[in-house]
């Protein structure tokens, strides 16, 4: 690669970290305040409309936004044609969640679904205004332009959400939030867009992003199916709280995910997709990134597993206690998460779109039996088993990796068995020595943790001989100059 795309990368992954980071903490800090003002019941009801709203965002897309990062053969003829189809689709969505909003909240059996559903249907019109933008940004590697819009725009909606909250608005400020979110969005899109639709549509001109965005749209479609239907199960079995309870302790695991990996994975797909002619590269960087991140998310995973009772108490208050199991659970399968992006990414960016198909219908086909332990045995039981089938389904990116660049299933293994063990070992230590303890200052829990925490896990590395921060420099470095 020439100079200028080594730049052109390391400068995209810095900005993308550095907006991940900035956007993660305005959503973080204004839902901790929605949080404390509103009932669990209330995150419960919009998190019905958030599942089911962003599930049919993925009929919106199509797969094309994939297709066209991969594509290496782009004219304003395809973009616009992808433009229209996006748009009659999200008007399509739109009237649908808005006249069967009423079977929404008898099926469900609360009534603030009608009209909050009827509302929430137009967000599907706005998003569908963005997404070539987006795609096209993400393919040039502008990530500067998507933190300043995301960013903004999460600033102002938040203001939003919060000022309705206070003023006694309870579950239309998350609506309003939300809905004022994804309109600066696509505002601010547009205005640092160079790229507008034309007045030309051909279906033959987009058959090839067709056929690659196929495999991928079904692949999301059936993940998007899996991915919310823990949502519809508890929101259908159990008491809406219960839902509201679940969603926060989601909301806050994929936080804790993005902040310490997400921006990597989004800049590794057109990363892998510039690589693709050359394997051995990506062998190399593969398995150089495996190690980083699974010693970067098991730290972080692990941190917050132990400290979860005291971080909920201070932030968001007792009343969300209940929530604490849950989030531990969850916190746990997520490190699997990062790790499987990496190797996803790969797959997708190689070209291998139908491979990646088959393996997702294969993940999610093995979760179905989480679904009859949780029927039978609760929410708590639902999500063990859960943490349980995120190792099989971990073996099985696996497996995908090795036929894909013919890194054995053995060596992947090795990168992380070793931070998985340490992390292990750590938990036990930590909760032993709580117990032991029995300190009731929350803020003092979090101190004496942390140090501990850090202390052992510094102590592993460095006799270990493979010290997390050296390997974090040689990943950023390498990243910088090799790719």
């Amino acid at each position: 690669m020439s100079d200028l795309t080594r730049k052109t990368i390391f400068s995209a992954w810095v900005w993308d970290a550095a907006g991940t980071y900035i956007l993660k903490i305005v959503t973080l800090t204004v839902s901790i305040i929605l949080a404390r003002i509103l009932d669990p019941v209330d995150f419960g009801v919009i998190g019905i409309i958030l599942a089911l709203s962003s599930f049919a965002q993925i009929f919106v897309d199509f797969g094309f936004s994939s297709a066209i990062i991969q594509s290496k053969d782009l004219n304003s003829t395809k973009l616009s044609s992808v433009f229209y189809i996006n748009l009659g689709i999200s008007l399509l969505l739109t009237l649908i969640l808005f006249f069967f909003s009423n079977q929404l909240a008898i099926f469900f059996d609360d009534e603030r679904l009608f009209m909050v559903g009827k509302v929430m249907s137009v967000i599907f019109i706005i998003k569908g205004f963005n997404s070539v933008q987006i795609s096209l940004f993400r393919k040039k590697m502008q990530f500067k332009k998507l933190t300043i819009s995301y960013t903004i725009s999460a600033l102002l909606s938040g203001c939003i959400g919060i000022y309705m909250a206070y003023a006694g608005y309870g579950l239309w400020s998350l609506v309003f939030q939300i809905l004022s979110n994804s309109l600066f969005l696509s505002i601010f899109i547009w205005l640092q867009s160079n790229w507008k639709p034309k007045m030309v549509f051909s279906f033959n001109s987009i058959r090839d992003l067709f056929s690659y965005g196929s495999n991928i749209m079904l692949s999301a479609l059936v993940d998007g199916i899996f991915s919310r239907l823990d949502i519809f199960f508890i929101g259908k079995l159990f008491a809406m709280e219960s839902l509201g309870f679940y969603t926060r302790a989601k909301s806050f695991k994929n936080t804790a995910i993005t902040l310490s990996t997400g921006s990597l994975s989004k800049v590794l797909f057109p990363t892998f997709s510039a690589m693709q002619d050359d394997k051995e590269r990506v062998k190399k960087s593969y398995l150089m990134l495996l190690k980083l991140v699974a010693g970067i998310i098991t730290l972080f995973c692990g941190m917050l597993f132990l400290i979860a009772e005291d971080f909920y108490v201070i932030l968001i208050t007792e009343k969300w206690l209940p929530s604490v199991p849950l989030f531990q659970i969850l916190i746990l399968s997520g490190i699997f998460y990062p790790l499987s992006s990496i190797m996803i990414n790969i797959i997708k960016g190689l070209g291998h779109s139908k491979l990646f198909l088959q393996i997702s219908v294969v993940k999610k086909i093995i979760q179905l039996p989480s679904f009859v332990v949780g029927y039978y045995y609760g929410v708590f039981w639902f999500l063990i088993s859960v943490l349980c089938l995120a190792l099989i389904g971990f073996t099985i990116n696996m497996w995908a990796v090795q036929k894909t660049i013919g890194v054995k299933i053995k060596k992947q293994f090795l990168q992380i068995l070793p931070e998985l063990g340490m992390l292990a070992c750590i938990i036990v230590f930590i909760q032993f020595l709580r117990g032991i303890l029995q300190i009731e200052s929350h803020y003092l829990n979090i101190i004496w943790i942390t140090i501990v925490f850090i202390s052992l896990s510094s102590a592993y590395h460095f006799f270990s001989n493979s010290v997390l921060f050296k390997n974090s420099k040689r990943g950023l470095n390498y990243l910088k100059s090799k790719l």
